[in-house]
């Protein structure tokens, strides 16, 4: 689950302009209900206490900590990988979350399902964050 920072401080850490390190999950609204597992009965169970953030969408951290989690020890190297967005589509930085976006689909297939209202403009705009063919 991912929101983002309260705080233009915050926003600066989480973005790593400053030189001091946020907490992940207080500063900068990045929430792992669960890391990558084999024991997938264990998911539903845990997610009881997951809540919608009410904060900013700092999409960006999500995607990058998203490729972290595939690459890193609990990623399959035997599987295809595959990313699903669920989003308002409003991104704290749509200049940085395009770069996370291209950075992620170096490692998975990248799918976006924007939830509430959206305009063509920002359907347009996610099409050319998602993995080609952006239709699946």
């Amino acid at each position: 689950v991912f929101g983002g920072p309260k705080t233009e401080t915050a926003l600066d850490e989480c973005a790593g302009h400053l030189t001091t390190t946020p907490n992940f999950e207080t500063d900068c609204g990045m929430i792992w209900v669960t890391h990558l597992t084999p024991n997938t009965a264990s998911v539903p169970k845990t997610m009881h206490w997951v809540s919608y953030p009410e904060s900013t969408s700092l999409t960006s951290m999500a995607l990058a900590q998203a490729k972290t989690e595939l690459e890193g020890e609990g990623g399959r190297t035997d599987a295809s990988s595959v990313v699903v967005v669920v989003t308002d589509a409003q991104p704290m930085s749509a200049r940085m979350t395009a770069k996370a976006a291209e950075d992620l689909k170096s490692s998975a297939r990248l799918i976006w399902v924007p939830i509430g209202p959206t305009d063509p403009s920002t359907d347009e705009v996610l099409k050319t964050w998602a993995s080609k063919p952006w239709q699946d």
